[in-house]
C-alpha cells in the first residue's frame, strides 16, 4: 500500500508571499477537499470536503463569484478551520507524500492557517513545509510543453508556460475541465493529471 494524499484549497486570496506567514492580512482557506489515495490500487482510503465557517472575516465577491462559495453558505454550512485543519493533518499524517496543482501555493496556505491556530505550534507549521510533496503543475510544464505567452517573451523568457489545472487536465485526459475553482473538482481533476505524468513516464 502506498498512501498518497492529494488535496486542494480555496482561498479569499494570494499569499503575500514576501510577509510571515501569521501576518494578520494573509488570506482565508475558504474551501479545503483532500483525498488519502493507495496508489498501488487506485483506491480512495478517505475523504474529506468542507467548506469553512468565516470567523472575523469575509470572502470578497469576486471569489464569490468564482467558487460559489457565497458568506451566506460559508456561515450555514461551513465548520471552524481547526476542525477541517484536525481531519485533514490526520489523512495527512497517514501518506507518504501530498500532491497538489501549484502545490506550494496550498502548501502556504495550509501553513498560514496552521500559524494562526492555537492547537498546533510553529515546529509542526515548519513540518508540514519540509514534508514531502509534489507538485502536478511543475511537473507536467515540460510534458504539457505549452508556448511562452507574451508577457514571458516580453521579459525574455521563452521556456514553456506552466500549465493551470484546466490546461493540464485536457492535455492528459482529451476532455476540458468542468466545474473547476471547487477544490473537490480541482482534487480530482489533479488525481487524473498526476496518473498522466506517471504513464507518460513510465512509457518514455
Amino acid at each position: 500500500m502506498t498512501p498518497i494524499l492529494i488535496y486542494d484549497s480555496e482561498t479569499t486570496g494570494i499569499p503575500q508571499w514576501g510577509l510571515p506567514s501569521e501576518d494578520p492580512s494573509q488570506p482565508r482557506i475558504t474551501q479545503l477537499a483532500a483525498e488519502l489515495h493507495d496508489e498501488d490500487t487506485g483506491t480512495t482510503l478517505a475523504f474529506m470536503d468542507l467548506i469553512i465557517k468565516p470567523e472575523g472575516w469575509t470572502i470578497p465577491e469576486e471569489l464569490e463569484a468564482l467558487t460559489g462559495i457565497t458568506n451566506e453558505k460559508a456561515e450555514r454550512f461551513g465548520v471552524p478551520i481547526g476542525q477541517a485543519l484536525g481531519l485533514f493533518l490526520e489523512m495527512w499524517k497517514k501518506a507518504t507524500l501530498r500532491v497538489a496543482h501549484n502545490e506550494p501555493f496550498d502548501m502556504r496556505m495550509i501553513r498560514i492557517e496552521l500559524m494562526r491556530s492555537v492547537e498546533h505550534d510553529d515546529a509542526f507549521a515548519d513540518e508540514w513545509k519540509a514534508g514531502p510533496a509534489f507538485c502536478t503543475q511543475k511537473n507536467s510544464t515540460k510534458i504539457v510543453n505549452l508556448p511562452p505567452t507574451e508577457k514571458m517573451a516580453a521579459a525574455g523568457r521563452y521556456h514553456a508556460k506552466s500549465p493551470n489545472l484546466g490546461e493540464a487536465y485536457k492535455h492528459f485526459t482529451g476532455t476540458d475541465l468542468i466545474g473547476a475553482h471547487n477544490a473537490a473538482v480541482d482534487l480530482a481533476a489533479c488525481r487524473e493529471v498526476y496518473y498522466g505524468i506517471k504513464r507518460y513516464h513510465a512509457a518514455a
